[in-house]
C-alpha cells in the first residue's frame, strides 16, 4: 500500500525586507520537493470455525468465526505494526525510566510539528499509570501533550522499548465469509477473513527508545 503523507513537506522562514530593491533577486527561495511516498503492508486476517458437513443449519458457525476474527484481528494487526515499528525506528538514547523515554519521544515528535502516537508493550501501562504519564480521554490515553498512547496486545515483541510515531491511519476492508469443504473428513470450515492497511504520517517519522531502568 502506497502512503502520501499529507503533513510533511517543506515549510521555512522568509526574512521580510519592508523595501526591498527590485533589482536585486532575493537571496532565499521558497521551494522544496515533495516527499517521496512510501510502502506499507496489507494483510488479510482470518478466522475459521469447524463444523459437520451434514448440519443443516450453517449460521452458527459463520457467526463464530466471524466473532473470532472481530476478537482477533487487533492482535494480528498490532504485531504486524510493531514489525514495522522496529524495522524502520531511528533509535533515541536509552533512558533509565519510562518517565525519561516518555520526555525524549515527545520531544521528538514535537520537531515535526504535529502531535502523535506512543506505542509500548501493555506490560508497561501500569508504570506509566503510576508516573501519571498518561491519563483517559474518552476511550483514548494521552500524554499530559496530548500525544496518543497505544498499550497494544500484540506489542510484546516490543521489549522495554517505547516507539513513536506520527498519526496513525488504519484502512478495513469488509468481512468476507467463505466456505471451505474437506469430503474425505466430512468438515466444513466457515472462514471470516479482513483485509487491512495502516500506515502513519510521516512515515520516517518513528522513533525508539529502550527503558533501562
Amino acid at each position: 500500500m502506497h502512503w502520501t503523507p499529507t503533513n510533511c513537506g517543506p515549510s521555512g522562514i522568509w526574512q521580510h525586507e519592508p523595501c526591498p530593491d527590485p533589482e536585486i533577486p532575493p537571496a532565499q527561495t521558497k521551494t522544496g520537493a515533495r516527499p517521496d511516498d512510501d510502502t506499507f503492508p496489507t494483510l488479510v486476517v482470518w478466522a475459521t470455525d469447524e463444523c459437520s458437513l451434514y448440519a443443516t443449519d450453517t449460521s452458527e458457525n459463520q457467526a463464530r468465526a466471524a466473532q473470532l476474527l472481530m476478537l482477533h484481528a487487533p492482535l494480528w494487526v498490532e504485531q504486524a505494526f510493531a514489525t514495522e515499528l522496529a524495522a524502520r525506528a531511528t533509535p533515541l538514547p536509552d533512558a533509565g525510566d519510562l518517565t525519561e523515554a516518555f520526555g525524549a519521544l515527545e520531544e521528538a515528535l514535537g520537531e515535526t510539528g504535529f502531535g502523535g502516537v506512543l506505542h509500548a508493550r501493555r506490560g508497561l501501562s501500569a508504570a506509566a499509570a503510576e508516573r501519571r504519564l498518561t491519563s483517559a480521554q474518552g476511550s483514548t490515553l494521552v500524554t499530559q501533550l496530548g500525544n496518543r498512547v497505544a498499550f497494544g496486545g500484540g506489542y510484546t515483541a516490543l521489549g522495554n522499548t517505547v516507539y513513536a510515531t506520527g498519526p496513525v491511519t488504519v484502512w478495513r476492508g469488509p468481512i468476507i465469509p467463505r466456505v471451505a469443504v474437506e469430503p474425505t473428513t466430512n468438515e466444513r470450515q466457515a472462514v471470516a477473513e479482513r483485509m487491512f492497511g495502516f500506515g502513519w504520517e510521516c512515515p520516517t517519522t518513528v522513533y525508539a527508545v529502550e527503558v533501562t531502568g
